[in-house]
């Protein structure tokens, strides 16, 4: 049975599905005012090609005349923010695969530098693509963290998961990986634990690999996915339960916090501070290309989920954002909350500065379920993750991502919706 702050938590969870995950079709594009602070860009490259059965994020087999004029658009939807006065210092970009056409992104990243004094640029990859021509265009176009979604060494669980063939075996990754050390500032590692038929000896030795390997930074993500991929990923996988996600994590942490800090519930480095959520990091931040999310301006705002639709809007020179939500005050507390503390501390004095000096009185009940069931206690001006509370953060934040995804699925399903209207 669930512990009492596991049982907590997943209340604000809920709390959060009912008051923030939900977004409904936008009658007019939102309008966006650029604040005086610097933001982060999530640029979204859609584009895979292997469609693995577990993902959830919005991606399309890669076709290559498709995706020239996909970031053909790209390149304008950014111009768009730098002429309204957006300013951004840091880029993530995720799909997808990125990488399935480096000229290109790096034409979209050197784009962004000469826009804005950009201090961190990091790019998601699969193994497949840490090829030294591929690796030299993305150094010299300014990508200082490179994130290679390995998701696990085991070649049977690679083979089910219909990335053995595609990616290479796990001895291949390794030998990527290893010749790929030292080209970026920081290189990470995606991994993925609670796969069905996984075992400790198997998740002991993908944790063994990292640490021999000295991985920069390793990101261990539990098994997640959303409501239209739950059959196709049973059938490929088989079927998955929570049974054994707090013994896997457990074991994560007892090995990886020998030589690695941990930077939020799930991420551990040893060197940079970037890390894959970058939403826990950042107040704000605007998502350009098609299926990307944005928090900004009161309000979560989600780009259409057509491909067709996207590259078509961007190009008459209208917004191509199609659902949102504006947030009441509550509602952004209780973001702010959930993502401070899935980095371990939320900043009294910050918190302060962006909601008002009185904003505790609209989170009393949470946080005195958060402080009473001993996961978070108050600490050098913050209130922090303690480490009975870690756990708790995880399965918090599993449910959370979750819920986005089924936001993915109401977005797609729109976007399908307007297509035939056309």
């Amino acid at each position: 049975m669930k512990n009492i702050s596991e049982l907590l938590l997943n209340k604000v969870s809920r709390m959060m599905m009912h008051w923030s995950l939900r977004v409904s079709p936008l009658t007019k594009p939102p309008v966006l005012e650029a604040p005086d602070t610097d933001l982060l860009l999530y640029v979204h490259i859609p584009f895979c090609e292997e469609l693995c059965p577990y993902c959830s994020f919005f991606k399309v087999k890669f076709d290559d005349k498709l995706a020239d004029k996909y970031f053909s658009a790209l390149e304008k939807e950014i111009l768009k923010y730098h002429k309204k006065g957006f300013k951004f210092d840091e880029v993530y970009i995720g799909g997808g695969t990125p990488t399935v056409m480096p000229e290109h992104l790096a034409k979209v990243i050197k784009l962004i530098k000469s826009l804005w004094d950009i201090k961190e640029v990091s790019v998601e990859t699969n193994p497949n693509h840490l090829q030294s021509l591929i690796l030299k265009i993305l150094k010299d176009s300014g990508v200082t963290r490179l994130s290679v979604g390995v998701q696990t060494f085991d070649d049977g669980l690679l083979k089910k998961l219909k990335r053995f063939n595609k990616y290479g075996s796990g001895k291949e990754i390794q030998d990527r990986l290893k010749d790929s050390a030292e080209i970026f500032d920081t290189l990470n590692v995606d991994m993925i634990f609670n796969f069905p038929e996984q075992t400790t000896k198997t998740l002991e030795r993908d944790i063994s690999i990292i640490k021999d390997l000295k991985i920069d930074q390793a990101t261990f993500y539990p098994l997640m996915s959303s409501t239209s991929v739950k059959d196709q990923m049973t059938q490929a996988l088989g079927s998955h339960g929570a049974e054994n996600e707090k013994k896997f994590y457990k074991l994560i942490s007892d090995n990886l916090l020998e030589g690695y800090e941990r930077t939020s519930a799930w991420c551990f480095t040893r060197k940079g501070n970037l890390i894959d959520e970058y939403i826990v990091n950042r107040d704000y931040y605007i998502g350009v290309g098609a299926g990307s999310f944005s928090y900004i301006s009161g309000g979560m705002f989600a780009t259409t989920f057509s491909i067709d639709q996207y590259i078509d809007t961007i190009n008459s020179g209208v917004s191509a954002m199609t659902m949102g939500k504006y947030y009441k005050r509550k509602e952004k507390l209780l973001y702010s909350l959930l993502m401070s503390l899935f980095g371990g501390r939320m900043d009294l004095k910050q918190t302060g500065k962006n909601h008002g000096k009185l904003w505790f009185i609209y989170l009393f009940i949470e946080l005195a379920f958060l402080f009473l069931s001993g996961a978070v206690i108050f600490k050098h001006g913050s209130i922090r993750v303690t480490d009975k509370g870690r756990y708790s953060m995880v399965s918090l934040m599993r449910d959370f991502f979750s819920l986005v995804n089924n936001i993915r699925e109401q977005c797609r399903r729109l976007s399908d919706k307007n297509n035939r209207a056309a």
